[in-house]
């Protein structure tokens, strides 16, 4: 598979990953115990995945429309770059999540996921 259609897949495979964490109960419940924050290489996404994680393991439900509100709670936090950023992101992750909102297939996500962090497990051996 050549670089770029790789980082490609890694992308996506990332944006249903977060999408499963923010909208999904069983989504959660299968993946943030097995969770590997250096499987994402973007600090900023890490930090939308911890923010979900956290709600997770804090209310045991996901996130979902808390994400904005946690965002926001952030937000003067942030530097600049990385604001604009996960705002750009939770605005693409909404509008493709409001696409598919009937029916978010939660057990081939899971397994993509699952699948995602054996790769990203085997791509940091082999480095």
């Amino acid at each position: 598979m050549a670089k770029a259609q790789e980082i490609a897949m890694n992308m996506s495979t990332e944006r249903a990953v977060i999408t499963g964490l923010i909208v999904s109960q069983p989504f959660c419940a299968r993946i943030v115990p097995m969770m590997n924050y250096e499987a994402f290489k973007l600090p900023w996404v890490e930090r939308i995945v911890k923010w979900a994680v956290e709600f997770y393991n804090e209310y045991k439900k996901p996130i979902y429309m808390n994400i904005q509100t946690k965002f926001e709670s952030e937000y003067p936090d942030l530097d600049p770059d990385e604001a604009e950023l996960i705002q750009t992101f939770l605005t693409k992750i909404a509008k493709d999540y409001e696409q598919v909102k009937v029916y978010f297939n939660d057990v081939f996500y899971i397994d993509k996921a699952i699948d995602f962090f054996r790769k990203q497990i085997l791509v940091s051996t082999r480095d």
